[in-house]
């Protein structure tokens, strides 16, 4: 966050502590301490950040911050995605635009781990939406609003490192990855797709971006990818494992280590 003292002299604070502005204030001068740039995802306020200097320095001055979260929902039918806010006690409140627009059937979303885009996978038009998120929560189309995909996306994911992004396409029997942009924008990769099961619902990345999992409703298995350098999927020399039938969500743990 930024901290200003009269609206100018700058100052960025990382974390908890103290914190000091580099331009002395004289005493019997006054100050006034404000918020330039609130941290993404909190509220910050300073309640009692104005006075005048005695002959000491000011050490009263306290920040206090609250943590605010958003929750989207893809609406299949009427092709948008709600947009919530998280209050403290857990509960959900429409935004000032309680919804947007996306492509035609949205599935499934996914956000980059910044927290600054979101991705829309649409069964119907074959497409992923993709959006900035503003400092309120809000979504906005970037100035491509759509990439095409394989037939009928079904899941849309980002790798931990927030660098790509991996959709199943139902029709196709096939998985999307895509180059993620400094902006945000996806890029499909040299090759656009690579093969998965019948019928691939759900992917997911591990927590150490190295491997890939998608559920394939119709062949009964689990296709396994190792992820390169460059973000590529490669089947695993065992390329899938079978599940019981119509297997349609996946996720991974690790243990914690001590």
């Amino acid at each position: 966050m930024t901290l200003l003292n009269k609206s100018g002299d700058a100052l960025t604070v990382n974390a908890n502590g103290t914190f000091g502005f580099s331009t002395r204030v004289t005493s019997g001068t006054g100050y006034a301490v404000s918020v330039g740039t609130q941290p993404k995802g909190q509220t910050c306020v300073v309640p009692n950040g104005s006075g005048v200097v005695a002959a000491s320095n000011v050490i009263s001055i306290a920040v206090t911050c609250s943590r605010i979260g958003y929750a989207y929902v893809t609406n299949s039918s009427d092709n948008t995605v709600s947009q919530f806010s998280i209050g403290a006690d857990g509960t959900l409140t429409p935004m000032a635009a309680a919804s947007i627009g996306t492509g035609s059937g949205p599935l499934s979303i996914a956000l980059d781990p910044t927290g600054n885009y979101a991705y829309v996978a649409n069964i119907s038009s074959s497409t992923v939406s993709q959006f900035t998120i503003g400092a309120d929560g809000a979504l906005t189309p970037m100035a491509t609003a759509s990439v095409s995909t394989g037939i009928s996306p079904q899941s849309v994911t980002v790798d931990p490192s927030g660098k790509y992004a991996y959709v199943t396409n139902r029709g196709a029997s096939s998985v999307s990855q895509y180059t993620i942009g400094a902006d945000g924008a996806l890029t499909p990769m040299p090759v656009a797709s690579v093969g998965a099961g019948i019928l691939p619902e759900t992917i997911t990345v591990d927590a150490t971006g190295k491997y890939a999992y998608v559920t394939n409703w119709a062949s009964n298995t689990v296709s396994q990818y190792v992820i390169d350098a460059s973000g590529a999927l490669t089947p695993m020399a065992t390329a899938s494992v079978n599940t019981g039938n119509q297997p349609t969500s996946i996720t991974t743990r690790y243990a914690a280590t001590h």
